[in-house]
């Protein structure tokens, strides 16, 4: 199970730097643990969607169906 994680809001530096891509296809257990800690987060708010540089990971998860 994931851990719920501060969600940046509009204004936060980090919003605004380039992220590193992720491919999930080829993911190992550092990937798996921030996508639970994204989907722990998204069920803890009432937000429709969240990203990872929202909770300060500099990476873009990519490949996901």
């Amino acid at each position: 199970m994931g851990k719920v994680l501060k969600v940046r809001e509009v204004g936060d530096p980090i919003l605004e730097k380039q992220c590193d891509e992720v491919n999930i296809i080829n993911n190992n257990e550092d990937i798996i643990d921030i996508i639970e800690d994204l989907k722990a987060t998204l069920e803890y708010g009432t937000g429709l969607g969240i990203a990872a540089p929202q909770m300060q990971l500099k990476k873009i998860l990519i490949n996901i169906i």
